[in-house]
């Protein structure tokens, strides 16, 4: 799925958590997600949990049924 960001982007130190000063301009770019759903999920539960969670490394498991983001890829401006 190709998504089109207008945001500020901003960066945490990775000990504290803090945000990091720098650049608060809003940019705009396009990224490039891709998904995969994973079979065992329960998909008769609630969507009320509108959350992205860390499951595995570089992988968000998607508060929607069962879907995980598998890569994200920012594309070259164009």
């Amino acid at each position: 799925m190709r998504f089109s960001i207008s945001a500020a982007e901003e960066d945490l130190d990775d000990r504290t958590g803090q945000v990091l000063p720098g650049d608060g301009t809003e940019h705009s770019w396009e990224e490039l997600w891709r998904f995969t759903r994973d079979p065992n999920a329960d998909t008769s539960v609630s969507d009320e949990r509108h959350q992205i969670t860390n499951i595995a490394t570089d992988q968000w498991m998607v508060a929607h049924r069962g879907w995980i983001v598998t890569d994200i890829a920012r594309l070259p401006a164009s």
